[in-house]
C-alpha cells in the first residue's frame, strides 16, 4: 500500500528518527524474510571488508565522527549509538530504520538523500540487510587495530597435493584466495622478463644484454632443482641490493612523499639549497638504514644527543614545506600554512591518514578531531621559522632577521658533498690534461714569455705570501668625498680586464639594522701614469668597526664607454667566509662591452668587526689599461668610520691549485716553474682566446668549492603558541591553546595522547618531535608498519594490498589480503624495521615471479587483478623512462649525488615564471645525462617531460602517482631533445659495428628490450630503415638537423660525408621508433 503522510513532509536530517521508524514500518504493513535470524548457511559478512566502505561513502558525512556536522543526532560509525537510535536493530532487518530508509521511494525520506548525489546499488542494500540479519557486528577499523601475526594458510584445504611446508608465506596468502575460487597463480615469467623486472624495481635501470644472457643460462642450468633456482634468485637479489644505484631507486618514492624539490613553491618559486637532504635519503636506502632510525633522524635529527652532521642534514625534512618570499605577504597566514602542511605530510607519509581533512573541523569519516590536528602541529611549533622569507635563501646565520626584521633566512649549515669532491677531482684532471695539450703546441717565443711572466710571479709571491699587495691610492675630487683611484704604473698590477663597472651592495648595520646602500663604481678616466703591462685581480676590503652580520646582497653590473653607462644586469648570491667573486665580461681597448650577461658572485660575510667584508673582481678576459688611464672606485653611503682598501694580484683569482700543488705538476719540460701557469694562460691575451675549454673546467672546479655547500636544516627554538583554528582561519584566535599530543583515538605508547595532554602537570616536560618520532615507530603503533609494508607492495606490484596507499582510514579501500598485510607488517617490525628483509620476502615469492600475461578467464570475477593471478605490468615512472633511454643509448652518467641538473627544456617555458624573471640554461657536459632523480624540480613549472609522464610537482605529499596514457607521452619520446639524442647515440653505436643491417637491428632491439627480436619485427624495421635512407639521402639539410641535436652530436659530426650523415640520420629515426615502443617504457 502507498505510504500515508501523517504530517507535512520534512527532510530526514530534521525529522526524529524514532517517529519515522515506527510510522514507516506500521503504515507500510510489510512482511519480510529478514525478520528472523540469518541462516547458518549464509556467508559471513565482514564489517571491515563489506560494510564499512558502504557506510563511510554514503552515510558518515552526515552521521559520522564530525559532531558539528551530524544530522538528526544519529551516529552510524559507533554501534551502540546506532542501536540506541534504532537505526540498526540486530537480527531484525524490518525493524531497522536504516533498511526502511534505503528502500524508501519518497525523495523526502529516502537515504542517501537525492541532494547528496549518492545512490546505493541493489548489491549494497542486500549486503546491509544480510549484515543486520547476522547481528550487525561492528569491527574496529582494520588499520587502527593492533597488528598481530596471522597464521599462514594451510593450502591443503583446497589442494591436497600441496606440501604446506614448502609454500612461500606470501604465496600461501595469495593462493588461498585464488584456490578458493578455483584458480591459481600463473606460471613463471620468462627469465629475460623476470631479470628486467627485478632490475627496474630495485635499481631503476635495465640489465645489459650480456647480463640477460648470463641469467638465462643460469636459469636453464638450475631448472631441475627448486632449491637451486631459489638460490639463484637470492644471489641475483643480493647483487641488486649491493648495486650502488639501488638507493637511488628506493629513494625516488620517498621524495614524492616528503615533497622534495629544488624550489620554494609559492609566488616566485625561487631556488633553495637542499640537495644534501636528497643525497642523505639515497645513502640511507643504499645502506639499508632501519626505518625507525630513518624516521627519527628526519623528524628530530637536531634533537638527538650530540647530533652528527648527517643527523642535521636529515632534519632538513622539516624544511621541505613550501615557503613564500613574496613582499607584502602576511607572516601569520603563512606560518599557519606551514604548520598544516607538516601535519598533512606526516599524517600521510607515516600514518597513511588524510589528516588534512581535520584542519577546519573534525574529520568526517575518521575519528581524528580538529584538536588532534593542531596538537600534532604543536610538535613542530619549536622549529625556527618565519612566515615570510628573504628572496635570498643561502645565509649561514639563522639569527638574522633581514630587512627591517621582516625577511629572515632559514637555518643552514655548510657541509661537504662527496659528489662535489668527485666533480672537483675530475675538473682538476681535465685542467691538467688540457694545459699539457695546449702547452705542448705552444710556440717557443710564447714559452719564453711564460717563463718570464712566471718568474715575475714567483718574485711577487716571495714578497707577498698571500699573493696580494695593497694598491697605491690617488685622491680624486668627488661630491661624495669617498673616492679612491687605482693608477696604472710599473709598481702595481692592474685589475683583470679592468672593465668599467657599477656595483650596488645592500649592507646592514648593527645599530639599527636598516638597509644601507653602497655603490662602488669603476670606470676609466684620463690621467698621466705610465701604462700597465700586466693584468690581474682586485680585492676590496670593507673594514667595519661595528659588529657585522651576514646580509642579503644585490649586485648590478653596468658597463660604460667613457662616462656613458650602458644597461645593467644583476645577479644575487651570498656565502660565508669566502670573498665575493664574480665574473663580468671583458671590454676591448676602446671600452666597448662584450657579451653582456649576468654572472654569479658571492659576498664574504663575517660576524665580527675584525673580519673584513671582501669583494674580489675577476673579469672574463684580460684588458690592459692604456697609458694615461686609471681605475677609480667611488664608494657611497658608507659609515664615517668605514675603512676601504684595495689590493691586487697578478694571478687570476680562485686558481684551482695552490703554489705547492702547481709546483708538483710538471706540465711542460720547457716551462721551468709552473707556478700559476693556468693563471697566466687565462691572463695572457694571446693564450686566453684559445683557453675556452680550460676556462670551462676551471669554472666547474671553482663551483665545487672544495666540496663545500650549504643546506637547510632544522633548529629548535622557543615553541610558538598553537591554537585550534576554527574553520582553519588563521586570524581567528578564539580556539583553545593545545600542547603537543598524539591523536586521542590511538594509544599513547609511552607519550601523552590528546586527552592526556589536557591533564598534564604544568611542570611536566613538553613533548618534542623526538617523542613524536618514537611514537610513530613504536611497535604497538598499528599504522606505521602497515603503511610501509603496503607501500613496498605497491612498489613491486603497482597497487598496494590496500589500493588507497594514501588513506588507510574509513574512505580507503580495505586490503585485498588483510592477513598478508599484517604478516608483512609484523615481519618488518620483528626484523628491526629492515626494509630489505621485507623486500626480499616479497620478491622471492612465486606471486612476484609469475608471468604477466593477462588471464581473460578471470575478467569477470577479478577485473582489476586484485587476486593477483598474474603479475600486473605497468608503465615506468617518469624519471625511469628517461633513465632507461639514456642507459640503452650509452649516454647515462651514473655519478651519485650532487646538485640538481637541468636537462634540455623548451625555449620560453619559463617566460611566465616571475619574481624574478629568469632564463633556463640546460646543464653542460656529461652532467646533462645524470639520472632523473637528480633533475631540477621546479614546483610551479615542473619540467615538461616529468609532467607528461605524471611526476608530481611535489607541492604536496604524494603517495600515488597518476598513471595516464596520453598522446603527449608519445610526442615527448619522439621530440624531446634528450630522447632524440639518446636515439642518435644508439644509432651511432649500431653504425660503428660494421655488421649487416639485420645484425645491427637485432642488437638494437636486444639493448632496448633485453630480448631477441622476432623475424616479423626485423622485417618491418628493415623496411622502415630503407625508407629513411632514401628520405635523408634526398634531403641533406634534414639529416643535418636531426643529427645535430644534443651535446653529444658534436663528438661525431666532424668531417662526415653527406652519405654518412644520411646513414646516421636513418638509423637515428629507426632508434626513435624502438625507444618509443610501448614495451620499451613498460615493466612486465
Amino acid at each position: 500500500m502507498p505510504f500515508i503522510v501523517v504530517s507535512p513532509p520534512m527532510h530526514f536530517r530534521l525529522l526524529p528518527f524514532d517517529f519515522l521508524r515506527w510510522t514507516t514500518v506500521c503504515l507500510l504493513g510489510l512482511s519480510s524474510p529478514w525478520l528472523v535470524s540469518a541462516s547458518a548457511d549464509e556467508p559471513e559478512i565482514s564489517f571491515n571488508q563489506d560494510i564499512r566502505s558502504i557506510l563511510s561513502e554514503n552515510c558518515y558525512f552526515c552521521h559520522g565522527p564530525d559532531e558539528n556536522n551530524r544530522q538528526a543526532g544519529l551516529r552510524l560509525d559507533v554501534r551502540e549509538e546506532a542501536i540506541d537510535y534504532a537505526a540498526i536493530v540486530p537480527e531484525d532487518v524490518d525493524g531497522s530504520e536504516l533498511v526502511a530508509r534505503i528502500d524508501h521511494e519518497d525523495p523526502e525520506l529516502v537515504m542517501p538523500p537525492p541532494d547528496s548525489h549518492k545512490t546505493l546499488t541493489e548489491k549494497q542494500k542486500q549486503l546491509l540487510k544480510a549484515w543486520i540479519a547476522q547481528g550487525a557486528p561492528y569491527e574496529e577499523h582494520w588499520s587502527f587495530s593492533p597488528i598481530q601475526r596471522p597464521e599462514v594458510p594451510d593450502l591443503t584445504k583446497w589442494d591436497e597435493t600441496v606440501e604446506s611446508n614448502d609454500v612461500h608465506p606470501v604465496d600461501a596468502f595469495i593462493r588461498a584466495r585464488l584456490l578458493a575460487k578455483g584458480h591459481d597463480l600463473s606460471g613463471p615469467a620468462r627469465p629475460d622478463r623476470l631479470l628486467r623486472r627485478m632490475h627496474l624495481d630495485l635499481v631503476g635501470l635495465p640489465p645489459t644484454w650480456e647480463e640477460t644472457q648470463d641469467f638465462f643460462t643460469r636459469v636453464q642450468e638450475t631448472q631441475a632443482s627448486a632449491d637451486a633456482q631459489s638460490s639463484l634468485i637470492d644471489q641475483q637479489l643480493n647483487e641488486l641490493f649491493e648495486n650502488p644505484h639501488h638507493g637511488e631507486r628506493m629513494a625516488a618514492f620517498w621524495l614524492d612523499l616528503v615533497r622534495f624539490a629544488d624550489t620554494v613553491g609559492y609566488h616566485g618559486d625561487q631556488n633553495q639549497h637542499i640537495f644534501p637532504y636528497r643525497d642523505w635519503v639515497i645513502e640511507a636506502f643504499q645502506n639499508n638504514m632501519p626505518f625507525d632510525e630513518f624516521t627519527i633522524k628526519q623528524l628530530a635529527g637536531d634533537l638527538l644527543p650530540n647530533p652528527k652532521t648527517d643527523d642535521l642534514i636529515a632534519s632538513g625534512f622539516n624544511r621541505l614545506n613550501m615557503i613564500t618570499r613574496e613582499g607584502g605577504a602576511q607572516p601569520g597566514e603563512y606560518l599557519s600554512k606551514y604548520a598544516t602542511d607538516r601535519v598533512r605530510t606526516v599524517g600521510m607519509a607515516w600514518m597513511g591518514l588524510t589528516t588534512g581533512c581535520a584542519e577546519c573541523h573534525d574529520h568526517k569519516f575518521d575519528p581524528f578531531t580538529a584538536k588532534d590536528f593542531y596538537s600534532l602541529g604543536a610538535f613542530f611549533a619549536d622549529i625556527e621559522q618565519w612566515g615570510v622569507y628573504s628572496d635570498y635563501g643561502y645565509t649561514p646565520n639563522p639569527d638574522l632577521k633581514g630587512y627591517n626584521n621582516n625577511f629572515p633566512f632559514p637555518p643552514e649549515i655548510e657541509v661537504t658533498s662527496p659528489a662535489l669532491l668527485r666533480e672537483q677531482t675530475q675538473a682538476k684532471q681535465e685542467l691538467i690534461q688540457l694545459a699539457r695539450l695546449q702547452l705542448a703546441a705552444m710556440p717557443d717565443d710564447q714559452k719564453a714569455a711564460a717563463n718570464d711572466w712566471l718568474a715575475n710571479v714567483n718574485g711577487w709571491l716571495e714578497r707577498e705570501a698571500d699573493g696580494w699587495q695593497s694598491l697605491p691610492m690617488a685622491s680624486v675630487p668627488s661630491k661624495d668625498k669617498k673616492v679612491q683611484a687605482w693608477t696604472a704604473n710599473d709598481e702595481s698590477v692592474s685589475l683583470d680586464s679592468l672593465s668599467p663597472q657599477s656595483i650596488q651592495v645592500n649592507l646592514l648595520t648593527a645599530a639599527n639594522q636598516s638597509p644601507q646602500n653602497v655603490e662602488v663604481r669603476f670606470y676609466i678616466e684620463e690621467t698621466q701614469p705610465p701604462a700597465s703591462k700586466e693584468s690581474g685581480s682586485g680585492e676590496s676590503k670593507d673594514e667595519k668597526k661595528e659588529e657585522a652580520k651576514p646580509t642579503r646582497t644585490d649586485v648590478s653590473v653596468s658597463f660604460a664607454r667613457a662616462n656613458r653607462w650602458l644597461p645593467s644586469f644583476s645577479s644575487t648570491v651570498a656565502q660565508q667566509n669566502v670573498a665575493s667573486r664574480w665574473s663580468v665580461p671583458a671590454t676591448d681597448a676602446a671600452g666597448r662591452a662584450v657579451k653582456q650577461r649576468p654572472h654569479q658572485f658571492m659576498i664574504d660575510q663575517s660576524k665580527h668587526a675584525d673580519d673584513p667584508m671582501r669583494a674580489v673582481f675577476e673579469l672574463s678576459g684580460p684588458l690592459q689599461l692604456k697609458e694615461g688611464q686609471s681605475l677609480i672606485a667611488e664608494i657611497k653611503g658608507l659609515a664615517s668610520d668605514t675603512e676601504v682598501t684595495f689590493e691586487a694580484s697578478p694571478l687570476v683569482r680562485l686558481r684551482p691549485f695552490d703554489a705547492a700543488e702547481l709546483e708538483a705538476i710538471q706540465i711542460c719540460d720547457s716551462i721551468s716553474q709552473p707556478n700559476a701557469l693556468l693563471s697566466w694562460m687565462m691572463s695572457n691575451p694571446k693564450q686566453a682566446k684559445d683557453a675556452g675549454a680550460i676556462k670551462h673546467w676551471r669554472d666547474r672546479y671553482l663551483a665545487c668549492r672544495d666540496g663545500r655547500t650549504w643546506t637547510m636544516v632544522t633548529k629548535a627554538t622557543e615553541p610558538m603558541e598553537m591554537r585550534v583554528l576554527p574553520r582553519g582561519n588563521w586570524q581567528d584566535k578564539s580556539g583553545a591553546v593545545v600542547e603537543p599530543a598524539t591523536p586521542g583515538f590511538l594509544g599513547s605508547y609511552g607519550i601523552a595522547t590528546d586527552k592526556e595532554a589536557d591533564n598534564k602537570d604544568a611542570n611536566a616536560k613538553r613533548l618534542t618531535r623526538l617523542d613524536l618520532a618514537r611514537w610513530i615507530v613504536h611497535r604497538d603503533n598499528p599504522l606505521t608498519a602497515r603503511v610501509v609494508a603496503n607501500r613496498l607492495w605497491k612498489q613491486f606490484f603497482g597497487v598496494g594490498l590496500t589500493a588507497a596507499v594514501d588513506d588507510l582510514g574509513a574512505q580507503g579501500d580495505p586490503p585485498s589480503h588483510p592477513e598478508l598485510l599484517d604478516y608483512l607488517a609484523i615481519e618488518l617490525i620483528d626484523s628491526g624495521w629492515d626494509l630489505r628483509h621485507v623486500t626480499r620476502l616479497i620478491l622471492t615469492s612465486r606471486t612476484y615471479q609469475q608471468d604477466s600475461r593477462v588471464r581473460p578467464e578471470l575478467s569477470e570475477i577479478d577485473p582489476e587483478n586484485r587476486l593477483l593471478a598474474y603479475h600486473p605490468p605497468r608503465r615506468l615512472e617518469a624519471e625511469i623512462v628517461r633513465d632507461n633511454a639514456l642507459a640503452v643509448s650509452g649516454l647515462l652518467n651514473l655519478e651519485i649525488g650532487g646538485p640538481s641538473v637541468k636537462p634540455y627544456q623548451p625555449d620560453g617555458y619559463y617566460s611566465n615564471l616571475q619574481f624574478p624573471s629568469r632564463s633556463y640554461r640546460s646543464t653542460a657536459g656529461d652532467n646533462q645525462y645524470r639520472r632523473g632523480i637528480y633533475m631540477h624540480w621546479q614546483r610551479t613549472f615542473l619540467h615538461p617531460m616529468l609532467a607528461n609522464f605524471d611526476a608530481p610537482s611535489r607541492e604536496d605529499c604524494v603517495a600515488i602517482r597518476a598513471n595516464a596514457n596520453t598522446p603527449q607521452q608519445a610526442l615527448t619520446l619522439l621530440n624531446d631533445p634528450t630522447f632524440i639524442e639518446a636515439a642518435s647515440e644508439l644509432a651511432w653505436n649500431m653504425i660503428e659495428q660494421k655488421e649487416s643491417d639485420e645484425t645491427r637491428l637485432r642488437t638494437m632491439v636486444r639493448r632496448s628490450l633485453q630480448r631477441d627480436a622476432t623475424s616479423e619485427e626485423i622485417e618491418r624495421l628493415t623496411v622502415f630503415l630503407n625508407q629513411q635512407r632514401e628520405l635523408f639521402l634526398a634531403d641533406e639539410a634534414l639529416s643535418v638537423q636531426l643529427t645535430s641535436i644534443g651535446q653529444s652530436a658534436t663528438r661525431h659530426n666532424a668531417s662526415l660525408s653527406p652519405a654518412d650523415r644520411a646513414e646516421w640520420a636513418a638509423w637515428t629515426a629507426t632508434a626513435r621508433i624502438v625507444l618509443n615502443l610501448h614495451e620499451t617504457i613498460t615493466r612486465y
